[in-house]
């Protein structure tokens, strides 16, 4: 045959770099208008294991000591998810919140998501009267429960229990917003990487069509975004793991009928300033100074949307979230310099938000004690600087110390620093400092 035959009669696979990637050519025969479909019955042929588990009778054993199997009591999750729906579904939508409660009245929910629900539920105040294991069991501590409920979903998504990957990546976004105890952080981070990996594995990251789950897996894939810019700072995390060149959905529009809309567009939005924020800290940086473009204002960033309509806890987060961002923009800059004065004030408004608020006002998610935190030590910086005045910078950390302190009762993370913080108050007594400069 002569080459050019063979070149002509060749038609083209299916690509290689993404399964149903769009194209107006021909595919394996198939015309343009017939891929659509092709799409859809991959995405669904791919979204649920197939072959059935296979577990030998001591990985069982194993499993049902670690509390893979375990069944939370009706008392618990009737209870636990309605707050979680209340407090969280709207900031945060890994998952239709009214859908679950639905699927779980009927007997349909996935018993690793319903728990995976209830692992951050608990850390509500509203919870603590609810948190058993069993329906004749003890009430547990929320650092009890919550550490349980963790341990046996660890081993459950390490032994692939949950056949649905769209559940599995929503379970692992739930753990992931839980990051206490010994190696809490490295473990939240693994969880996060985890549930990212398996959502390019499935195709999250573009449109499938004729999905009837496109909008839920559209809004999943942006809250994945959204933690990974915040799993940086709060966790300590090097890298983003997402590039937004690589997404290939639409972003969320802000609709005056949808909240919902309104949130995931203003956290959309933060993450971009969080990407912006962390840009000296990359390891390739060589800048020593720090940007000196225009930081944007919140009611900039929100222009188009009705903020002062949010919930109070909602709002409370977006701004805390806000002041991360605006703190973090200011890495070199001393004294008397706009973005030094920029993040002192960011420091102010967080400590007096979680003042006014208190932890129970604000929504359970690992921003709020890194945030106390972090405004913690921007104030005390301003102290050693000569830029805040002892008397004031005594009372301001005396109030951090008392939110640390409640803080510290859910979140481990906040203890250590709240132990810091009554020690440097020791040194930092008014006349103790005059004396001492």
């Amino acid at each position: 045959m002569h080459p050019a035959t063979t070149v002509n009669t060749i038609r083209p696979g299916p690509c290689h770099i993404h399964p149903y990637r769009r194209t107006n050519r021909t595919l394996n025969g198939l015309s343009a208008d017939e891929n659509p479909q092709r799409q859809l019955q991959w995405y669904t042929r791919h979204r649920r294991r197939s072959a059935p588990l296979r577990l030998s009778e001591n990985y069982k054993r194993y499993l049902e000591d670690e509390g893979a199997f375990l069944h939370l009591p009706r008392s618990t999750v009737d209870m636990l998810l309605p707050i979680y729906n209340t407090f969280l579904d709207d900031l945060i939508p890994v998952l239709d919140g009214r859908s679950i409660y639905r699927n779980y009245s009927n007997g349909n929910a996935s018993t690793y998501l319903v728990r995976g629900i209830c692992l951050v539920a608990c850390k509500t105040k509203q919870a603590i009267p609810f948190l058993r294991l069993r329906e004749t069991g003890s009430i547990l501590s929320q650092a009890d429960f919550a550490s349980k409920l963790l341990a046996g979903l660890d081993a459950a998504i390490k032994a692939d229990l949950e056949p649905d990957r769209v559940t599995k990546i929503q379970i692992l976004a739930l753990m992931h917003l839980h990051n206490d105890g010994i190696g809490g952080v490295d473990r939240s981070s693994s969880y996060l990487s985890q549930a990212i990996c398996e959502a390019w594995s499935v195709s999250l990251h573009v449109e499938v069509p004729f999905n009837p789950d496109q909008g839920q897996c559209d809004l999943l894939w942006w809250v994945l975004r959204n933690f990974d810019r915040l799993n940086k700072p709060v966790m300590g995390a090097a890298p983003f793991i997402i590039d937004d060149t690589d997404i290939g959905i639409s972003r969320t529009i802000p609709r005056e009928e949808s909240y919902k809309s309104q949130l995931m567009a203003v956290s959309l939005r933060l993450g971009d300033l969080m990407t912006k924020s962390t840009r000296v800290y990359k390891a390739s940086s060589k800048a020593t100074t720090d940007d000196s473009d225009d930081f944007p204002t919140l009611a900039e960033c929100t222009a188009d949307i009705p903020l002062e309509k949010f919930d109070k806890s909602h709002r409370s987060y977006l701004h805390i979230w806000y002041h991360i961002a605006a703190m973090l923009s200011c890495r070199y800059s001393g004294p008397g310099s706009v973005q030094y004065t920029r993040r002192l004030a960011s420091a102010d408004c967080v400590l007096n938000i979680i003042t006014q608020e208190t932890a129970d006002g604000l929504p359970p998610l690992p921003l709020v004690p890194y945030a106390m935190s972090m405004s913690t030590t921007v104030i005390y910086r301003a102290l050693r600087d000569g830029e805040r005045l002892p008397e004031r910078a005594y009372d301001d950390l005396e109030a951090c110390s008392r939110n640390l302190e409640t803080l510290s009762l859910v979140w481990s993370s906040a203890r250590g620093v709240a132990k810091l913080v009554k020690r440097l108050r020791q040194y930092t007594c008014p006349d103790m400092f005059y004396k001492r400069s």
